[in-house]
This record gives C-alpha cells, structure tokens and sequence, in this order.
C-alpha cells in the first residue's frame, strides 16, 4: 500500500505557521522479491510514516515490500522535482538490506567499493540495487534542504546473533569498507542519520520490535515532550534525534554505531514540535488528530495550534 497525507489534509492555520513545507518518503522492505527476507523494517516504515503524520508533514509517501522497487524509490523522489523549493524539506528513510560491489564510474570510492541500498527487487547482482551515486544525483535534482535516514549496513553478509538479524544483502563476505552511502552524500543541503558505521552491521531486534536504531529515533519523537528534546523548546530536530537516539543504540547493539553527517553546524533542522494554545504546551494526542467521516471527508479534530518550526538557530 503507498499513503500519502496530502497538504489538503492540514488545518489552513497549521499549514500558515511557516513556508516551509516537509515531505517525506518512508520506505520499509521485509518480503523482497528474491534475497532472503527481513522481519521489522516494514513495520519500522509503518511507525515512521505515523509519527510524521501525526507532527503534520506536508505530505508523507510510504512504499512497503513491493512498491519499494527501484524504480517505485526513483519515481518517488523524482515526483517532488517542480513541487518543492530551497525552503522544503524532503526526508527520505530507508529500511532494508544493503550491499556494496565494485567502484564504477565515476571512480570516486578510496576503498574500490560503490555502496547500494537494497529495493524490493534487488538480486545478489549488485547493479539491481540502488547505488549511492545514482542515489545522490536522484537528491540533488531536489532544491531543497534533505534529510536522509538509513537503517541498515553497507557491508555483506547475514548473521544472526541471539534475537537479532543484520541488514546486509546475504552471500556477501564481510569486508573493511571505507565509504558508505551516507558519506558520498555529505555535501551541502544534507543532513544524513545512518544507523551503524561504514564497516558494521546495523542491527534488528525482535524484542524492540524495530531496527535498534529506528527504535530509539522513534522513541525520541513519538510523543510531546520529546524525550529528544535536550534543549527543551518543545521543538524536535533530526541533530536532536541523533544525539539521542545513536548512544542508546549503542548500548542496545554495542558492534553497531551509528553515525551522523550535518552539512551546517550553525543551524538545526527542525522535525516536529509541541501544540501550542493560549502559550502552554499541550502534548500531541498520537491518534487523535485527523480521522475520516461519511467514509470519504477528513475532518480536523483538534483545536490546538501546531507551529510548524523547520529550521532554526543551533543549540547554545
């Protein structure tokens, strides 16, 4: 099933709070055409897709197991090109397998590896996955601030060690890599959260329920007050989201570490934040704010003021 919140679907004086639009595309792949399966990462896209939703993103596009192909992935991202601008934002989340295969031009890779983020219809072939650089070039075509978040690992092999299970393309021997995707997409208008580093296997676990790393970034924003919230202004940021959740995945998975790219330093890309009325905070009620009536009319729910926050100064 692929969802999408259309802005129609958001109060007129939530949508007025700021420019700046969010569009996210959720992508979560556990049933694959061909390459052994994984068991959370569609429920990971799922829980994803409903905590944008509930902090009002413009639009949010989820593709799970087969709408997940290349070239769903790819026409995805490329439906945004004439609709946002350099005030937008685009997140793009990725659940599944990865895998890596030989540099290919542009020869660009100090370790000889290009690195891939699996679709639904990936082979062990590595060119049926999507490889960093055309990743990059399909970003690039987007005008606009993005934010990247990757659950799962750019080395080989599948392993399982107690009640957990990498996500790495299976049949590939592990090697020391020393780039990954999240590296080739360090450049400007990039902020990039990726759940393990270039050489680890990123983790999940049956007992979470969800990728180790997806978890605890679910976790920190799910509900107000955001227990990412370090700074304490109501606001949630995807640096904030870091911080938090990288340490307790790490000490969930003590071989995985996750690891974070900010193009500006200076400024922090704002997620979400709290409801406002009359000045108080009031948390956001999960579940309660839109809901269909005659079977095809959504009506708005709330009588609370969200103030949609994108971008603001760094934490002191």
């Amino acid at each position: 099933m692929i969802m999408i919140l259309s802005a129609s679907t958001i109060p007129s004086h939530v949508q007025s709070a700021s420019t700046t639009q969010r569009y996210g595309i959720i992508v979560g792949i556990s049933d694959y055409e061909s390459i052994m399966d994984l068991d959370l990462t569609d429920d990971d896209a799922v829980a994803m897709e409903a905590v944008l939703r509930d902090l009002y993103w413009t639009q949010v596009t989820l593709l799970l197991n087969q709408q997940a192909s290349k070239a769903g992935i790819r026409d995805a991202i490329q439906a945004l090109q004439g609709t946002v601008d350099g005030d937008d934002i685009v997140l793009l989340y990725f659940a599944g397998h990865g895998t890596y295969g030989d540099d290919l031009s542009p020869l660009d890779e100090v370790d000889g590896y290009d690195e891939y983020i699996c679709p639904w219809d990936a082979t062990p072939d590595p060119a049926t996955s999507i490889r960093d650089d055309e990743l990059e070039a399909w970003l690039d075509a987007l005008p606009c601030r993005k934010v990247v978040i990757l659950d799962t690992c750019f080395s080989g092999g599948f392993i399982r060690e107690n009640e957990m299970t990498t996500r790495t393309m299976p049949g590939r021997p592990k090697v020391d890599l020393e780039g990954s995707v999240d590296r080739d997409l360090a450049k400007p208008g990039y902020i990039i959260l990726a759940s393990c580093e270039y050489d680890e296997y990123s983790y999940e676990s049956i007992a979470l329920g969800h990728g180790v790393f997806t978890y605890y970034l679910l976790n920190g924003m799910a509900s107000a007050p955001f227990p990412a919230d370090t700074d304490g202004d109501h606001m949630i940021s995807a640096e904030e989201e870091y911080f938090y959740a990288a340490p307790l995945t790490t000490a969930y998975a003590p071989l995985q570490h996750p690891r974070m790219h900010d193009d500006d330093t200076a400024v922090e890309v704002e997620l979400g934040c709290d409801q406002t009325v009359g000045g108080e905070i009031v948390p956001v009620d999960r579940g309660a704010v839109l809901a269909p009536i005659l079977g095809q009319v959504w009506v708005v729910l709330l009588s609370l003021l969200l103030v949609a926050v994108t971008v603001r100064k760094g934490r002191p």
